[in-house]
């Protein structure tokens, strides 16, 4: 097999900017520094070139226009898509070339919730070369043959100057379980010691959440502070990470926190018991129990010294195990192996 780099396009039929427009601006500019051709499609425009940097970018917030940017593809190149959406436009593409084909699950879901949805997965997986799933929570969710691939995140050499802030970052939607945040922070110990609760993120409960803070008599040292563009920076004053989700696909958001070696107290269930787990299960509560989440947030706000030694082990196991340079090595074997059966298939 050649392991020399060659063309991809990663594509998304989206407007917007969370998760896996993250791993998409992640991944890419790594894979231009090894020298492959990238472009990639999809993602909210100002966002996406800021964080592509080089990379060429087309916006594409429908599936006709993923479509229509595919069709610039040439014979034998190869396309990694990420959701259905744009899964269904390589389909598409693929009844006028011959295009290589792989998907990233990022959801733990199976495809197709109508009859016709159901046809059109059947079609999607026969057509696939290769199906990725970003954790081993969401290849048992997904039903379907997959690799297991964790995503990687970059390192965070900065040295953490924490304030007593305790940072909740993710999409404010129901799944998410911001509401236990709260009420976690209701039962903390910490919000009367000077420390405050700041959540970063938008979506369609953050009014909701804004009133559940104010009916709580929290606004005091709680603080929504909706999309923040630079969450590096905001980690850099974070004292300790809370997680609530109870199904985390992944969590971009937790892995960066390890990489910034900052102490995660995180939901038991999803795929952080594979992130956050494999370092401590102590600091993983019940799924929706704020109480046990409130005790821990108690106990880790009054012990520094194990503040510190929790967030160093877990920046540890980021780069052994969530390094994004580990993470495109493998991506680049699974390219390789792509394009080598394309060749034997000429």
């Amino acid at each position: 097999m050649s392991d020399r780099p060659g063309r991809v396009v990663h594509c998304v039929r989206s407007d917007g900017f969370a998760g896996v427009e993250r791993y998409i601006a992640t991944v890419a500019p790594e894979l231009g520094r090894r020298g492959w051709s990238v472009r990639v499609i999809g993602g909210d425009a100002a966002t996406m070139r800021r964080e592509l940097g080089p990379i060429p970018f087309e916006p594409a917030a429908t599936t006709t226009a993923v479509v229509a940017q595919l069709a610039h593809c040439r014979r034998g190149e190869l396309v990694h898509a990420h959701m259905t959406a744009a899964e269904s436009a390589v389909l598409a593409i693929r009844m006028l070339r011959r295009v290589s084909f792989v998907s990233t699950r990022h959801f733990a879901a199976r495809r197709g919730s109508t009859i016709g949805a159901r046809i059109g997965a059947a079609l999607i997986r026969r057509a696939l070369d290769r199906q990725i799933a970003i954790s081993q929570f969401v290849a048992d969710s997904i039903g379907e043959p997959s690799i297991v691939l964790l995503n990687g995140v970059p390192p965070n050499d900065r040295h953490p100057a924490p304030e007593r802030m305790v940072l909740v970052a993710q999409r404010l939607e129901s799944e998410k379980h911001t509401q236990v945040a709260i009420d976690a922070w209701a039962r903390s110990q910490l919000r009367h010691s000077g420390w405050r609760l700041t959540i970063a993120g938008t979506g369609r409960q953050g009014a909701e959440l804004e009133r559940l803070v104010e009916e709580r008599g929290l606004h005091y040292s709680v603080e929504l502070v909706g999309f923040h563009s630079d969450l590096p920076s905001l980690m850099a004053g974070t004292a300790i990470f809370l997680a609530p989700a109870p199904a985390e696909p992944f969590g971009f958001s937790v892995a960066e926190a390890m990489a910034a070696g900052i102490p995660v107290v995180a939901a038991r269930g999803g795929a952080h018991v594979e992130t956050v787990g494999v370092v401590s299960d102590r600091w993983l509560f019940p799924a929706g129990d704020s109480r046990a989440a409130a005790k821990m947030l108690d106990s880790l706000g009054s012990d520094p010294t194990e503040r510190r030694s929790y967030g160093d082990a877990l920046r540890d196991s980021q780069r052994k195990h969530l390094s994004i340079s580990a993470h495109v090595d493998r991506l680049e074997e699974i390219y390789a192996e792509i394009r080598w059966e394309a060749r034997r298939a000429t």
